[in-house]
């Protein structure tokens, strides 16, 4: 008698709350500590600033209510290919896996990874993209690079130790920069600085051309922040009542972003002054340090 072999399966451990986890983890990353730096360069402007916030906001929830659909509707494993692949066949979806295999998550995980490297680096200088240990001719290999590459396979082995071990650290990790963020925020909204909040809507007078096209910019940096959301659909196979829990997961994680990101927003606005806050990269850190001094500022750029 021919023993029949079923094809390996994957196990559905995730609940609501780990799933909601997942969501707000991938997205809250190094992006919020220096979005609002590009955006004040593009429009100096508390109210526009603010304004942007919401627009971004409302398309991340846009964003999340189509894929909360599709979720429910297909609950498989794969995310967008498998959507790809029941709208328009096989082939469109075989070349969306191999982009983001080669380019699209991969790029996205080493751009994040280094960006932790460069925070590290103001305070580990050996950890600093620009601290070269190998160098052969105009190839060199730095220690922030090198300090990425490990952040990358450590996460990784994570990943691979199984999904109950993977959900537990995914929960730490996200209750803390959950924590971090509100506490971070709630600081700059009631520890004085002594720098005042100005909702004039435009005070340096700029042209409305040149405020529609500094809003786009600031739009796009918005949507590097915030974006990420969609990857939980990925884990739509690991995720237990599928066709419930993921809708709930996007839409709870997107709120709890939200709700973050403009509070977060609004400290960094009261905190800093206009003139130190435009084209400034390291928000979160010059604003740590005018609130808290410089001993744990590090703790709020990673």
């Amino acid at each position: 008698m021919v023993a029949r072999h079923h094809p390996p399966k994957l196990e559905r451990q995730l609940g609501l709350f780990d799933s909601s986890m997942m969501v707000i983890g991938i997205v809250i990353g190094s992006g919020i500590f220096m979005t609002t730096g590009l955006m004040a360069g593009a429009i100096p402007s508390v109210t526009l600033i603010l304004i942007t916030w919401a627009l971004g906001g409302l398309q991340m929830l846009a964003g999340a209510l189509t894929y909360a659909e599709l979720g429910a509707a297909m609950p498989k494993a794969g995310g967008q290919y498998v959507y790809l692949r029941e709208a328009y066949g096989p082939l469109p979806a075989f070349l969306f896996g191999w982009v983001a295999f080669i380019a699209y998550l991969t790029g996205t995980n080493a751009a994040i990874a280094v960006a932790v490297a460069e925070h590290l680096g103001s305070f580990y200088p050996s950890l600093s993209t620009h601290n070269s240990i190998i160098g052969i001719g105009s190839f060199s290999i730095s220690g922030g690079q090198i300090f990425a590459l490990s952040l990358i396979v450590v996460l990784s082995l994570i990943n691979y130790l199984g999904i109950v071990f993977g959900k537990w650290i995914q929960n730490i990790f996200t209750v803390l920069k959950i924590g971090s963020i509100l506490l971070f925020a709630l600081a700059g909204l009631f520890i004085s600085t002594g720098n005042h909040l100005d909702f004039s809507l435009n005070p340096t007078n700029m042209s409305i051309g040149s405020i529609l096209m500094g809003m786009g910019v600031a739009l796009v940096a918005v949507n590097w922040t915030v974006g990420g959301w969609e990857y939980i659909t990925f884990a739509a196979g690991e995720i237990k009542n599928p066709k419930n829990n993921l809708p709930l997961a996007l839409i709870i994680g997107t709120i709890v972003i939200l709700v973050l990101y403009f509070l977060i927003n609004v400290a960094y606005l009261k905190v800093l002054p206009m003139g130190s806050l435009m084209g400034e990269i390291k928000v979160g850190e010059t604003a740590a340090r005018a609130i808290y001094g410089p001993g744990i500022a590090g703790a709020f750029s990673m």
